[in-house]
Protein backbone atom coordinates (compact mmCIF):
# COMPACT_ATOMS: atom_id res chain seq x y z
CA UNK A 1 0.00 0.00 0.00
CA UNK A 2 3.05 2.25 0.24
CA UNK A 3 3.40 2.48 -3.53
CA UNK A 4 0.22 4.39 -4.32
CA UNK A 5 -1.19 7.88 -4.13
CA UNK A 6 -3.33 7.97 -1.01
CA UNK A 7 -6.14 10.50 -0.88
CA UNK A 8 -5.80 12.49 2.30
CA UNK A 9 -8.12 15.47 2.01
CA UNK A 10 -9.76 17.90 -0.40
CA UNK A 11 -8.92 21.48 -1.18
CA UNK A 12 -11.67 23.76 -2.40
CA UNK A 13 -11.03 25.49 -5.68
CA UNK A 14 -13.60 28.18 -6.29
CA UNK A 15 -17.17 27.38 -5.30
CA UNK A 16 -17.92 24.48 -7.63
CA UNK A 17 -14.85 22.30 -8.16
CA UNK A 18 -12.91 20.29 -5.63
CA UNK A 19 -9.23 19.45 -6.10
CA UNK A 20 -8.06 16.19 -4.53
CA UNK A 21 -4.90 16.08 -2.42
CA UNK A 22 -2.81 12.92 -2.16
CA UNK A 23 0.01 11.59 -0.04
CA UNK A 24 2.75 10.43 -2.41
CA UNK A 25 4.06 6.88 -2.78
CA UNK A 26 6.79 6.04 -0.30
CA UNK A 27 9.66 6.15 -2.82
CA UNK A 28 8.77 9.67 -4.00
CA UNK A 29 8.84 10.88 -0.42
CA UNK A 30 12.16 9.17 0.40
CA UNK A 31 14.06 9.95 -2.81
CA UNK A 32 12.65 13.31 -3.91
CA UNK A 33 11.18 14.69 -0.65
CA UNK A 34 7.79 15.13 -2.33
CA UNK A 35 5.30 14.50 0.46
CA UNK A 36 2.02 15.52 -1.17
CA UNK A 37 0.62 16.24 -4.62
CA UNK A 38 -2.68 17.56 -5.86
CA UNK A 39 -4.60 16.38 -8.90
CA UNK A 40 -4.01 19.75 -10.59
CA UNK A 41 -0.25 19.16 -10.51
CA UNK A 42 0.99 20.92 -7.36
CA UNK A 43 4.00 19.18 -5.78
CA UNK A 44 4.55 19.84 -2.06
CA UNK A 45 7.92 19.00 -0.51
CA UNK A 46 8.83 17.99 3.03
CA UNK A 47 10.29 21.46 3.68
CA UNK A 48 6.80 22.86 2.89
CA UNK A 49 7.91 24.48 -0.37
CA UNK A 50 5.89 23.70 -3.47
CA UNK A 51 6.16 23.80 -7.26
CA UNK A 52 3.61 24.29 -10.02
CA UNK A 53 4.18 23.52 -13.69
CA UNK A 54 2.75 25.23 -16.78
CA UNK A 55 3.01 24.57 -20.48
CA UNK A 56 4.03 27.72 -22.37
CA UNK A 57 2.07 27.94 -25.65
CA UNK A 58 4.07 27.86 -28.84
CA UNK A 59 2.47 31.00 -30.25
CA UNK A 60 3.65 33.07 -27.28
CA UNK A 61 5.67 36.25 -27.55
CA UNK A 62 5.36 36.86 -31.27
CA UNK A 63 4.55 40.43 -30.30
CA UNK A 64 7.69 42.42 -29.66
CA UNK A 65 7.03 43.42 -26.05
CA UNK A 66 5.14 40.32 -24.81
CA UNK A 67 8.21 38.62 -23.31
CA UNK A 68 9.22 41.81 -21.52
CA UNK A 69 5.75 42.23 -20.00
CA UNK A 70 5.71 38.56 -19.03
CA UNK A 71 9.02 38.96 -17.18
CA UNK A 72 7.70 42.02 -15.36
CA UNK A 73 4.65 40.07 -14.18
CA UNK A 74 6.74 37.19 -12.83
CA UNK A 75 9.29 39.55 -11.27
CA UNK A 76 6.50 41.28 -9.37
CA UNK A 77 6.20 38.19 -7.15
CA UNK A 78 8.74 36.93 -4.64
CA UNK A 79 8.90 33.39 -5.94
CA UNK A 80 11.52 31.73 -8.11
CA UNK A 81 10.84 30.18 -11.49
CA UNK A 82 12.52 28.09 -14.15
CA UNK A 83 11.93 27.67 -17.86
CA UNK A 84 12.68 24.24 -19.32
CA UNK A 85 13.38 24.31 -23.04
CA UNK A 86 13.14 20.78 -24.43
CA UNK A 87 13.72 22.18 -27.89
CA UNK A 88 12.65 25.55 -29.21
CA UNK A 89 8.90 24.80 -29.18
CA UNK A 90 8.57 22.54 -26.13
CA UNK A 91 8.76 24.90 -23.17
CA UNK A 92 7.56 24.65 -19.58
CA UNK A 93 7.48 27.10 -16.70
CA UNK A 94 8.00 25.78 -13.16
CA UNK A 95 7.14 28.12 -10.30
CA UNK A 96 8.78 27.53 -6.92
CA UNK A 97 7.13 28.95 -3.80
CA UNK A 98 8.60 28.84 -0.31
CA UNK A 99 6.57 29.42 2.86
CA UNK A 100 7.31 32.71 4.60
CA UNK A 101 8.07 30.80 7.77
CA UNK A 102 10.26 27.74 7.17
CA UNK A 103 8.73 25.93 10.13
CA UNK A 104 5.18 26.51 8.98
CA UNK A 105 3.30 24.26 6.58
CA UNK A 106 2.14 25.69 3.29
CA UNK A 107 -1.61 26.31 3.20
CA UNK A 108 -2.67 24.88 -0.15
CA UNK A 109 -5.76 27.07 -0.28
CA UNK A 110 -3.58 30.18 -0.13
CA UNK A 111 -1.75 29.14 -3.32
CA UNK A 112 -4.83 29.27 -5.52
CA UNK A 113 -5.35 33.07 -5.24
CA UNK A 114 -1.66 33.61 -6.08
CA UNK A 115 -1.95 31.34 -9.09
CA UNK A 116 -5.15 32.93 -10.34
CA UNK A 117 -3.71 36.41 -9.96
CA UNK A 118 -0.58 35.41 -11.88
CA UNK A 119 -2.51 33.70 -14.69
CA UNK A 120 -4.78 36.72 -15.06
CA UNK A 121 -1.88 39.17 -15.29
CA UNK A 122 -0.01 36.90 -17.70
CA UNK A 123 -3.10 36.62 -19.91
CA UNK A 124 -3.19 40.41 -20.10
CA UNK A 125 0.26 40.12 -21.73
CA UNK A 126 -1.34 37.97 -24.43
CA UNK A 127 -0.11 34.64 -22.99
CA UNK A 128 -2.35 31.81 -21.80
CA UNK A 129 -0.38 29.38 -19.64
CA UNK A 130 -1.76 25.84 -19.36
CA UNK A 131 -1.45 24.17 -15.98
CA UNK A 132 0.08 20.68 -16.19
CA UNK A 133 -2.07 18.40 -14.04
CA UNK A 134 -0.76 15.47 -12.04
CA UNK A 135 -0.97 12.66 -14.60
CA UNK A 136 0.41 14.92 -17.34
CA UNK A 137 3.27 16.05 -15.11
CA UNK A 138 4.18 12.48 -14.19
CA UNK A 139 4.04 11.55 -17.87
CA UNK A 140 6.40 14.39 -18.78
CA UNK A 141 8.81 13.41 -15.98
CA UNK A 142 8.74 9.77 -17.08
CA UNK A 143 9.18 10.76 -20.72
CA UNK A 144 12.31 12.80 -19.95
CA UNK A 145 13.81 10.04 -17.78
CA UNK A 146 13.14 7.29 -20.33
CA UNK A 147 14.30 9.24 -23.35
CA UNK A 148 17.49 7.14 -23.54
CA UNK A 149 16.08 3.93 -22.08
CA UNK A 150 14.50 1.61 -24.66
CA UNK A 151 13.51 -1.03 -22.12
CA UNK A 152 11.15 1.34 -20.26
CA UNK A 153 7.40 0.87 -20.51
CA UNK A 154 6.19 3.82 -22.54
CA UNK A 155 2.55 2.76 -22.77
CA UNK A 156 1.36 3.83 -19.34
CA UNK A 157 -2.01 5.50 -19.60
CA UNK A 158 -2.72 6.39 -15.97
CA UNK A 159 0.32 7.25 -13.87
CA UNK A 160 -1.65 7.93 -10.73
CA UNK A 161 -3.23 4.46 -10.63
CA UNK A 162 -0.42 2.44 -12.20
CA UNK A 163 2.53 3.43 -10.00
CA UNK A 164 4.29 0.07 -10.22
CA UNK A 165 4.72 0.51 -14.00
CA UNK A 166 7.00 3.53 -13.67
CA UNK A 167 8.45 3.34 -10.16
CA UNK A 168 11.74 1.70 -11.21
CA UNK A 169 12.27 4.22 -14.01
CA UNK A 170 11.71 7.29 -11.87
CA UNK A 171 14.16 6.00 -9.25
CA UNK A 172 16.81 6.22 -12.02
CA UNK A 173 18.09 2.68 -11.46
CA UNK A 174 19.16 2.39 -15.12
CA UNK A 175 21.52 5.38 -14.81
CA UNK A 176 25.15 4.72 -13.83
CA UNK A 177 27.11 7.65 -12.30
CA UNK A 178 30.58 8.12 -13.79
CA UNK A 179 32.43 11.08 -12.29
CA UNK A 180 30.34 14.10 -13.37
CA UNK A 181 28.30 12.24 -15.99
CA UNK A 182 25.60 9.58 -16.21
CA UNK A 183 25.90 6.49 -18.38
CA UNK A 184 22.83 4.78 -19.81
CA UNK A 185 23.26 2.36 -22.68
CA UNK A 186 25.38 4.02 -25.36
CA UNK A 187 24.70 7.51 -24.02
CA UNK A 188 26.70 9.68 -21.67
CA UNK A 189 24.62 12.48 -20.20
CA UNK A 190 26.43 15.65 -19.18
CA UNK A 191 25.27 18.69 -17.27
CA UNK A 192 26.86 22.12 -17.36
CA UNK A 193 26.14 25.75 -16.58
CA UNK A 194 27.08 29.06 -18.16
CA UNK A 195 29.71 30.50 -15.83
CA UNK A 196 30.11 33.86 -17.57
CA UNK A 197 28.16 35.63 -20.26
CA UNK A 198 27.87 39.10 -21.68
CA UNK A 199 24.73 40.83 -20.46
CA UNK A 200 24.24 42.38 -23.89
CA UNK A 201 24.10 39.06 -25.78
CA UNK A 202 22.30 36.66 -23.44
CA UNK A 203 19.36 36.13 -25.78
CA UNK A 204 21.59 35.29 -28.75
CA UNK A 205 23.61 32.89 -26.57
CA UNK A 206 20.44 31.02 -25.56
CA UNK A 207 19.29 30.83 -29.17
CA UNK A 208 22.65 29.35 -30.13
CA UNK A 209 22.33 26.66 -27.45
CA UNK A 210 18.79 25.78 -28.51
CA UNK A 211 19.93 25.27 -32.10
CA UNK A 212 22.36 22.47 -31.19
CA UNK A 213 21.07 18.94 -31.72
CA UNK A 214 22.86 17.21 -28.82
CA UNK A 215 21.52 19.66 -26.23
CA UNK A 216 18.52 18.00 -24.62
CA UNK A 217 17.47 20.79 -22.29
CA UNK A 218 18.28 24.43 -21.66
CA UNK A 219 17.08 25.45 -18.22
CA UNK A 220 16.90 29.13 -17.31
CA UNK A 221 16.30 30.08 -13.70
CA UNK A 222 15.20 33.46 -12.39
CA UNK A 223 15.38 34.22 -8.69
CA UNK A 224 14.13 37.60 -7.49
CA UNK A 225 16.15 39.40 -4.88
CA UNK A 226 14.86 42.03 -2.49
CA UNK A 227 16.74 45.29 -1.98
CA UNK A 228 17.19 44.50 1.71
CA UNK A 229 18.92 41.22 0.88
CA UNK A 230 21.23 42.95 -1.59
CA UNK A 231 22.02 45.61 0.98
CA UNK A 232 22.75 43.04 3.70
CA UNK A 233 25.02 41.07 1.36
CA UNK A 234 26.95 44.19 0.34
CA UNK A 235 27.55 45.42 3.88
CA UNK A 236 28.55 41.98 5.22
CA UNK A 237 30.83 40.90 2.37
CA UNK A 238 32.71 44.04 1.29
CA UNK A 239 35.51 45.34 3.48
CA UNK A 240 35.61 49.09 3.29
CA UNK A 241 32.07 49.15 1.93
CA UNK A 242 31.82 52.90 2.62
CA UNK A 243 34.55 53.54 0.06
CA UNK A 244 32.78 51.26 -2.42
CA UNK A 245 29.57 53.17 -1.83
CA UNK A 246 31.25 56.47 -2.64
CA UNK A 247 32.46 55.01 -5.95
CA UNK A 248 28.95 53.87 -6.78
CA UNK A 249 27.65 57.40 -6.28
CA UNK A 250 28.98 58.31 -9.73
CA UNK A 251 29.32 54.88 -11.36
CA UNK A 252 25.88 53.52 -10.50
CA UNK A 253 23.58 56.10 -8.82
CA UNK A 254 20.60 53.69 -8.80
CA UNK A 255 22.51 51.01 -6.90
CA UNK A 256 24.07 53.65 -4.64
CA UNK A 257 20.66 54.95 -3.58
CA UNK A 258 19.36 51.42 -3.05
CA UNK A 259 22.29 50.49 -0.78
CA UNK A 260 22.41 53.72 1.18
CA UNK A 261 18.83 54.94 1.59
CA UNK A 262 17.01 53.03 4.33
CA UNK A 263 13.73 54.83 3.68
CA UNK A 264 13.16 53.36 0.20
CA UNK A 265 10.56 50.68 -0.35
CA UNK A 266 11.62 47.61 -2.30
CA UNK A 267 12.36 48.63 -5.90
CA UNK A 268 12.73 45.05 -7.28
CA UNK A 269 15.50 46.33 -9.53
CA UNK A 270 17.72 43.24 -9.55
CA UNK A 271 17.22 39.55 -10.25
CA UNK A 272 19.42 36.47 -10.23
CA UNK A 273 19.52 34.49 -13.46
CA UNK A 274 21.31 31.27 -14.39
CA UNK A 275 21.52 29.16 -17.54
CA UNK A 276 22.14 25.41 -17.30
CA UNK A 277 22.25 22.80 -20.04
CA UNK A 278 21.87 19.04 -20.29
CA UNK A 279 23.47 17.38 -23.30
CA UNK A 280 24.41 13.93 -24.52
CA UNK A 281 27.40 12.11 -25.98
CA UNK A 282 27.10 8.89 -27.94
CA UNK A 283 29.93 6.57 -26.86
CA UNK A 284 31.89 5.43 -29.86
CA UNK A 285 33.78 2.31 -28.74
CA UNK A 286 31.47 -0.54 -27.67
CA UNK A 287 29.47 1.83 -25.55
CA UNK A 288 32.47 3.03 -23.54
CA UNK A 289 35.19 5.65 -23.76
CA UNK A 290 38.31 6.22 -21.71
CA UNK A 291 38.51 9.21 -19.41
CA UNK A 292 41.03 10.85 -21.74
CA UNK A 293 38.81 10.30 -24.77
CA UNK A 294 35.78 11.61 -22.88
CA UNK A 295 37.70 14.71 -21.85
CA UNK A 296 38.80 15.36 -25.44
CA UNK A 297 35.25 14.90 -26.71
CA UNK A 298 33.97 17.26 -24.01
CA UNK A 299 36.46 19.97 -25.00
CA UNK A 300 35.47 19.53 -28.64
CA UNK A 301 31.75 19.72 -27.82
CA UNK A 302 32.18 22.79 -25.67
CA UNK A 303 33.99 24.61 -28.48
CA UNK A 304 31.25 23.52 -30.89
CA UNK A 305 28.61 25.11 -28.71
CA UNK A 306 29.83 28.38 -30.16
CA UNK A 307 28.87 30.38 -27.10
CA UNK A 308 32.37 31.81 -26.68
CA UNK A 309 31.46 34.11 -29.55
CA UNK A 310 28.82 35.63 -27.29
CA UNK A 311 31.24 36.29 -24.47
CA UNK A 312 30.15 33.19 -22.57
CA UNK A 313 32.06 30.36 -20.91
CA UNK A 314 30.78 26.99 -19.73
CA UNK A 315 31.62 24.77 -16.75
CA UNK A 316 30.57 21.22 -15.89
CA UNK A 317 28.61 20.64 -12.73
CA UNK A 318 30.97 19.19 -10.11
CA UNK A 319 28.08 17.72 -8.15
CA UNK A 320 26.24 14.44 -7.64
CA UNK A 321 25.24 13.59 -11.25
CA UNK A 322 22.03 11.80 -10.27
CA UNK A 323 20.81 14.75 -8.21
CA UNK A 324 21.92 17.21 -10.88
CA UNK A 325 20.06 15.28 -13.59
CA UNK A 326 16.81 15.66 -11.67
CA UNK A 327 17.20 19.44 -11.89
CA UNK A 328 16.39 19.17 -15.61
CA UNK A 329 13.06 17.41 -15.20
CA UNK A 330 10.13 19.09 -13.42
CA UNK A 331 10.27 17.04 -10.22
CA UNK A 332 10.58 20.12 -8.06
CA UNK A 333 14.27 19.47 -7.33
CA UNK A 334 16.11 22.77 -6.73
CA UNK A 335 19.42 21.63 -5.27
CA UNK A 336 22.04 23.38 -7.39
CA UNK A 337 21.50 27.00 -8.38
CA UNK A 338 24.07 28.63 -10.67
CA UNK A 339 22.77 32.19 -10.87
CA UNK A 340 24.38 35.58 -11.43
CA UNK A 341 23.07 39.00 -10.40
CA UNK A 342 21.59 41.17 -13.17
CA UNK A 343 19.58 44.31 -13.55
CA UNK A 344 16.05 43.45 -14.63
CA UNK A 345 16.52 45.68 -17.65
CA UNK A 346 19.39 43.51 -18.87
CA UNK A 347 17.52 40.20 -18.83
CA UNK A 348 13.82 40.96 -19.23
CA UNK A 349 13.92 40.18 -22.97
CA UNK A 350 15.42 36.71 -22.48
CA UNK A 351 12.23 34.74 -21.72
CA UNK A 352 10.91 32.74 -23.34
CA UNK A 353 12.36 32.33 -26.82
CA UNK A 354 9.56 30.52 -28.61
CA UNK A 355 8.26 30.20 -32.14
CA UNK A 356 8.01 33.78 -33.38
CA UNK A 357 5.57 32.85 -36.15
CA UNK A 358 2.01 32.37 -34.84
CA UNK A 359 1.03 30.65 -38.12
CA UNK A 360 3.61 27.90 -37.64
CA UNK A 361 2.02 26.40 -34.52
CA UNK A 362 2.43 22.67 -34.10
CA UNK A 363 0.25 20.39 -31.98
CA UNK A 364 1.16 20.63 -28.34
CA UNK A 365 2.57 18.03 -25.96
CA UNK A 366 -0.80 16.65 -24.91
CA UNK A 367 -1.56 15.37 -28.43
CA UNK A 368 1.12 14.71 -31.03
CA UNK A 369 4.03 14.33 -28.63
CA UNK A 370 2.17 11.66 -26.72
CA UNK A 371 2.16 9.59 -29.90
CA UNK A 372 5.94 9.86 -29.97
CA UNK A 373 6.09 8.65 -26.37
CA UNK A 374 3.68 5.74 -26.83
CA UNK A 375 5.80 3.97 -29.47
Amino acid sequence: MKERFKKIKTSLKGKENVVQVFKTPDFMSKIYDISMVTENGLFIRKDHSCTMLYKVPQDSFYKEDSATKFFEVLRSYDFEYRFFYYGINDVYLEVFIKPENENKSMDIQLIEPIEQDMLLKVSECGVTLTAVWLDERLRLIHKRICRYYDAADKNIMNYQKDVAAWKEDITLKAYIPDENTLQIGDYRIKMAFIREFSQTRIKECIQQLLSIEDIECVMIQYSPIKDDCLKAFFHSNYMGCDNELRKLQTKNPVLYKMLSDNTLSDTRTYCFMGISILYTQKDSINGTTSNKESHNVLIKEQSNFGIDGYGATISDYQTNPIRTFTEFIPLGEWNYNQCRLFLNEDIKNTIPIINQNPLAIQEDYSTSNLNEFFM
